[in-house]
């Protein structure tokens, strides 16, 4: 069995295990919950670069589902943010301190889900149940620390390189337990330690919101090199 290999039974252990008792815990208990994570294991831990979006919730559905299995994976026509998240990722995995990546949002790969930067990420929804097309910030706060444990081992067993922030830094900082932002920086890019490495936290828009895509992608491709330039 290669490294890889091990670390993908792992993770999936692992997750598995933390889902069986987070969906049973009081205020999930037959609720609608929404599994997530890494999209897939097999590129993520052979992955230098590991690119985590913290969202806010996911909707929908009769019983229990996997965001992961029965939807980003499937081989459909990509809708809503995921094509954002799709030209995000490209973006972010193709930019360095000497090159930032080229906004292009004709690739050929932005137009299914299961594409080769989907692949590339992992997605934590704050709220696991319950979830709603509209989020109240108040309501994802309060699941940020009620579910504070399981967040955090979710976000150690994905062990991601990067967590971009969907409108989402608060419940990071409430889920991390202190309060990363407190030297300002006006680029928005944070550290953590996670698993004994450093993590960059990238302070951003949802992928959903409504400023022009451009804007959008530079914005965030721009903090994040800044952070590369800067190393600090």
């Amino acid at each position: 069995m290669t490294i890889v290999e091990s670390k993908v039974r792992e993770y999936q252990q692992r997750i598995e295990e933390l889902f069986a008792v987070w969906k049973n815990t009081e205020h999930h208990t037959n609720e609608i919950f929404v599994e997530d994570g890494v999209v897939c294991p097999e590129k993520w831990f052979a992955s230098e670069i590991r690119p985590l979006f913290l969202l806010k919730e996911a909707y929908g559905g009769n019983n229990g589902w996997s965001l992961i299995n029965d939807y980003l994976t499937k081989d459909d026509p990509i809708e809503g943010i995921w094509r954002n998240v799709s030209l995000w990722t490209k973006g972010l995995l193709n930019t360095n301190a000497e090159h930032l990546d080229a906004y292009n949002p004709n690739d050929a790969e932005f137009n299914k889900f299961n594409n080769e930067y989907i692949k590339s990420i992992a997605v934590v929804n704050v709220k696991k149940s319950k979830g709603e097309k509209s989020s109240d910030y108040e309501d994802i706060l309060n699941y940020a620390k009620s579910d504070k444990k399981f967040l955090l081992q979710q976000l150690e067993i994905c062990n991601p390189t990067i967590i971009i922030c969907g409108y989402t830094i608060d419940p990071l900082i409430e889920i991390w337990g202190e309060n990363i932002k407190t030297v300002h920086n006006a680029n928005l890019y944070y550290h953590i330690t996670l698993n004994d490495h450093d993590v960059l936290v990238l302070d951003y828009w949802h992928p959903g919101n409504q400023f022009p895509k451009v804007m959008n992608y530079y914005g965030l491709v721009n903090i994040y090199q800044q952070a590369l330039l800067n190393n600090d």
